[in-house]
C-alpha cells in the first residue's frame, strides 16, 4: 500500500481521487493507446527535441506523426 500511494504522489495534483478516475474514463471512451519499441538513442533524441519545444513527448510525437501523414 505505500509503495502504490508513493506512485500515486507522483502522478497527482491534488485534484483527488474522483477527478482522477473522471479522466481515466474519459481518456479510456476518446482515445486509444499504442505501444512503441525504441531504441534507447531514438528516444533520448525524442526527449530532447519535446523538451527543446516545450512540449511533453506525447504531444511531440502526435504531432511528428500528423506531419508525417500530411506530406502523405
Amino acid at each position: 500500500e505505500k509503495i502504490f500511494m508513493a506512485e500515486r504522489k507522483k502522478y497527482f495534483t491534488g485534484a483527488g481521487t474522483a477527478a482522477y478516475e473522471r479522466n481515466n474514463a474519459y481518456q479510456k471512451e476518446h482515445y486509444k493507446r499504442l505501444n512503441v519499441v525504441l531504441k534507447p538513442e531514438l528516444l533520448e533524441q525524442i526527449n530532447q527535441a519535446a523538451k527543446d519545444a516545450g512540449m511533453s513527448k506525447n504531444s511531440w510525437i502526435v504531432d511528428a506523426i500528423l506531419d508525417k501523414l500530411k506530406t502523405e
